[in-house]
């Protein structure tokens, strides 16, 4: 006999597939994370919401979108997990969001980038042409400390929206967590992962 949570995300999983009719692993809920396989196959996933764009997701990949913040900071947020230990998080911040972090991100905190005006003072910046727009890609310190600390590099790409929302939201950040793929990689993962 099947569990409620088998029954569950069978249902869900074929609501998906009935809705999208390709084979793709959106997860809404962080918490069952460990319930769905990666992808099989390369596809495509649709983002809705304050920032309307797509996913191309390879072989083992998977896209794992958090519930919308109640105070909109941020708007939208999620991550690609490239595979084991690699992530690539996913952001977009309404104009309101604080950026008084963005000096010393750590601890979960990976930067406030409103637009790329938002950069600290300091950072070597490139840019570079995306589908989505412009990107402003640098590289800043993170740290994670409990009872000892762990210092990173980190990628950042904040992708000027070619079509911006009617929310004010007007960039798309995206980070390589604690390091987890250089800039050279995030790159070619903005120009060849993501689209309108």
């Amino acid at each position: 006999m099947l569990s409620r949570r088998a029954i569950s995300l069978t249902l869900a999983a074929a609501a998906v597939l009935a809705a999208g009719g390709c084979d793709r692993d959106v997860i809404i809920d962080p918490q069952r994370t460990d319930t769905v396989e990666p992808v099989a196959s390369a596809s495509v996933a649709p983002i809705d919401g304050p920032v309307a764009f797509h996913v191309h997701l390879d072989n083992g990949q998977r896209l794992i979108m958090n519930d919308a913040n109640s105070t909109g900071c941020p708007a939208m947020s999620g991550r690609i997990v490239l595979g084991a230990n690699r992530i690539v998080s996913l952001t977009a911040f309404l104009p309101q969001c604080a950026t008084s972090d963005n000096g010393s991100p750590g601890n979960g905190r990976h930067g406030v980038y409103r637009t790329s005006a938002d950069i600290p003072a300091g950072r070597t910046t490139t840019t570079a042409p995306t589908p989505l727009g412009e990107a402003t890609l640098f590289t800043q310190p993170y740290y994670e400390c409990t009872n000892s600390c762990k210092h990173y590099t980190e990628p950042v790409a904040v992708i000027a929206l070619s079509s911006p929302g009617d929310n004010g939201v007007r960039a798309l950040v995206v980070v390589g967590d604690r390091g987890a793929v250089d800039q050279a990689a995030l790159t070619t993962l903005i120009h060849d992962q993501l689209t309108p």
